[in-house]
């Protein structure tokens, strides 16, 4: 019973499901104004896009159809917004940029408070995502005077919700928090609860960039307690993931780890492979900051096999300088140096400043253990100004932090001047300290800022720099400029090899195809002239057998046509000479069956003949054919009638058997058993008695049996000889009313095996 319960709760989802689609169905079928049309279409869309995704495009096609053709604004702008939502699940963006100005244009037409703002606040959403921020703050205030003149608390809470992101969008991530604490308490009292809990992952994430830590996970938890009940998936995986960076930078590195498996498991389930991708970019970071090189490769090469495809340069560029990490933790640096050195050109060419600047950090690390101070020191310096150009003070701080502690081989004056530098008055204090200190002190990030004339230096300090500054150029162009010759003798002497190397490597493969294509020809043609020389033979074989069974088949038709014509003639001289002797005796009562019986023979011949074939007879036509010779022979004076009920065949030996012995008992009827009567019958039956025997009939409606003459028992004695070896059977004679013959012989019958037995 408790199954049966479960099962009924289980289904009454669905059922509601099939419920409200057929309503639904119903209402847009039944549309008759253009309002209802429109309406009804936009539910339909609504209530597919969540559920079955791919019937939910003609509604979204429908409905922008009948706004168009009704001429209300109000419809117009519906149907507007029903192709947006379509195209915003199909990430069409291009599409969605033609529609957004279609639906503000005919919201403002419509003059509908409710539908201006949802169009313009969906707008300035929309300009933050594709990153066009002079954009937002026109549609930002325009949705904010429409919340404002409605008055209602829900339209002012999304409103701050979304500057809020569009400060963050900026990187103004202090400011960002302040607005997200404003648009926290005006969504909890408009009980938005879906936007609250993304509020707060969005303030965690802000407060992240500026290294408050504190706070983050108690943000984070309470969006995820949220996204659990509502079965947000997506946007749990994002809370883990940012709870996960959290972990990181308070140091707690085995559960960031989980954290980030816990996100990308949620990512892959969904599915959604950029975000895992980019969970598995910072679980092999984490891995190779731990010099821990299998777990990296693992990471790594899991998320090598996702990217062909993603089809974002900056995550290919990212793999690539991490996979140059993993081999400089391994120590090596001849491929992590070709890695990095293509990463800092993809990233130039693709305008990646940020992953630029983390791997001129790498690169610099990899230069300081191979013991190239000054390579090091320049790659220092480029990470140092791409950092500073994301004008991120809370960002540059927390990177410092953090990557003083990942990288303790660079000096602490690399810190200090890089803080100065990032300070307020930073410059100023480099300069004193140059002045002062001397330029032997310090790193060449200070000659590339005096080079620059990033600060002022008066006439002597300024031609003392660019005299040392020259000097060093020119020092580091003829040694760069040596060792750039010998790489390019080394580079064409190795092109030189390959080349030569290669072409060899052509000839050889080319000698050996054609060696391979000239025996496999050669095969190909032995086989077929092999072939070929076969089949001659079989056709010989196969002529030769038909012309032999040609020949035997006349000699034999020859044959067979000679023994016809022999015995017809025959049979022929036998009825002539007893047509002869019934002539020139009186008797012809005795010499009639004689008669009979040549005929009987006969017919059998000709017979067997006429249906070419010497193994089987047709019974019925043969009987009704000798029935006609029997008859024309004895020519009774009263007429009598033949019935046949044998539609079956029988082989010739049994055949010649069959004549004999129904001639016979003709023979003695036309005698015997008609004598002083007007009419009579005659009926053969054949049946087949059972599954083994055939039954044979044979009856008259004469005097019967005991009434006749007997002329010695001879006719009597041929038929039950012929039933016995001719057709292997019993019979039995019964002449009380009428003569009634019958006999039982078998179905399949061997008489020389007869023979044998008797």
């Amino acid at each position: 019973m408790r199954l049966l319960i479960l099962c009924t709760l289980l289904c009454l989802p669905f059922c509601a499901l099939t419920q409200d689609e057929k309503l639904l169905l119903d209402r847009y079928e039944s549309a008759v104004t253009d309002s209802q049309k429109v309406v009804s279409a936009y539910d339909l869309l609504l209530f597919y896009f969540s559920r079955q995704p791919e019937k939910a495009k003609p509604y979204a096609f429908k409905a922008e159809e009948y706004g168009l053709k009704s001429g209300n604004a109000f419809l117009e702008a519906k149907g507007h917004e029903s192709m947006l939502i379509y195209y915003r699940r199909l990430q069409d963006y291009p599409n969605m940029a033609k529609r957004y100005p279609l639906w503000r244009e005919a919201a403002l037409r419509s003059g509908n408070k409710i539908v201006i703002y949802d169009a313009f606040l969906s707008s300035a959403n929309f300009s933050i995502d594709m990153e066009m921020y002079q954009a937002v703050l026109p549609y930002l205030n325009k949705a904010a005077e429409m919340a404002e003149e409605t008055g209602h608390p829900l339209l002012k809470a999304r409103v701050l919700y979304t500057r809020a992101g569009y400060v963050s969008a900026l990187g103004e991530h202090g400011k960002a928090v302040g607005l997200y604490d404003e648009a926290i308490a005006a969504l909890a009292y408009a009980k938005d609860f879906e936007r609250l809990a993304d509020a707060k992952s969005f303030k965690a994430e802000s407060l992240l960039r500026l290294w408050k830590i504190k706070e983050v996970p108690g943000l984070l938890e309470e969006a995820l307690n949220y996204y659990a009940i509502v079965g947000k998936r997506s946007k749990m995986a994002y809370c883990k993931g940012l709870l996960g960076q959290a972990h990181a930078f308070s140091g707690n590195m085995k559960q960031a780890v989980s954290n980030y498996k816990e996100a990308v498991q949620l990512y892959e389930a969904i599915p959604m492979k950029l975000q895992a991708a980019q969970c598995y970019v910072d679980l092999a970071a984490f891995a190779l900051a731990q010099q821990n090189a299998v777990e990296g490769d693992q990471y790594l090469s899991t998320l090598e096999k996702l990217l062909p495809s993603l089809g974002q340069p900056a995550l290919n560029t990212f793999a690539a300088m991490l996979r140059g990490v993993y081999y400089t933790v391994l120590k090596k640096f001849d491929r992590a140096d070709s890695l990095f050195q293509a990463v800092s050109r993809d990233a130039t060419k693709w305008k990646l400043a940020p992953i630029k600047a983390e791997n001129d950090l790498y690169y610099a690390t990899l230069m300081l253990k191979q013991g190239k101070k000054r390579t090091g020191d320049s790659l220092f310096l480029s990470y140092a100004e791409g950092v500073a150009a994301t004008q991120d003070r809370g960002e540059i701080e927390g990177s410092l932090t953090l990557l003083k502690q990942k990288n303790p081989q660079f000096p602490e004056r690399y810190w200090t001047l890089l803080r100065k530098l990032y300070s307020k008055g930073g410059v100023e204090q480099i300069k004193k300290e140059l002045l002062v200190n001397g330029r032997d002190t310090l790193p060449p990030l200070i000659d590339s800022l005096a080079a620059q004339n990033r600060f002022s230096l008066n006439t002597v300090e300024r031609d003392s720099l660019n005299s040392i500054v020259f000097n060093r150029q020119l020092q580091e162009l003829e040694t760069k400029y040596s060792i750039r010759q010998v790489n390019d003798s080394l580079r064409q002497v190795k092109l030189e090899v390959q080349n030569e190397q290669l072409k060899n490597s052509r000839r050889t493969w080319q000698l050996i195809f054609a060696i391979s294509g000239l025996l496999l020809l050669g095969a190909l043609l032995w086989n077929r002239i092999a072939n070929a020389r076969k089949l001659k033979l079989k056709n010989n074989e196969l002529d030769q057998q038909n012309n032999e069974l040609t020949l035997r088949n006349e000699t034999i038709s020859a044959l067979r046509m000679e023994l016809k014509h022999r015995i017809e003639n025959t049979i022929q001289a036998i009825t002539s000479y007893v047509e002869i002797k019934m002539l020139t005796r009186n008797d012809h009562v005795s010499i009639r069956p004689v008669y009979s019986m040549v005929k009987a023979m006969g017919t059998l011949h000709k017979t067997l003949y006429g249906e070419m074939t010497l193994d089987q007879l047709n019974v019925k036509p043969f009987l009704e054919e000798l029935y006609r010779q029997v008859e024309s022979i004895f020519a009774p004076e009263i007429p009598v009638t033949l019935h046949v009920n044998a539609d079956m065949a029988l082989d010739k030996e049994r055949a010649r058997a069959l004549a004999v012995i129904v001639s016979e008992l003709w023979t003695n009827s036309f005698k015997y058993a008609f004598a002083g009567r007007n009419s009579g019958k005659i009926e053969v039956s054949i049946v087949q008695a059972d599954a083994h025997n055939y039954k044979l009939t044979v009856t008259d409606d004469g005097v019967g049996f005991e009434q006749r003459e007997s002329d010695e028992g001879l006719g009597l004695m041929l038929i039950m000889g012929q039933v016995k070896s001719g057709l292997g059977g019993t019979c039995t004679i019964n002449g009380k009313n009428g003569t009634v013959f019958e006999a039982v012989f078998p179905v399949q019958f061997n008489k020389s095996d007869n023979v044998k037995k008797t």
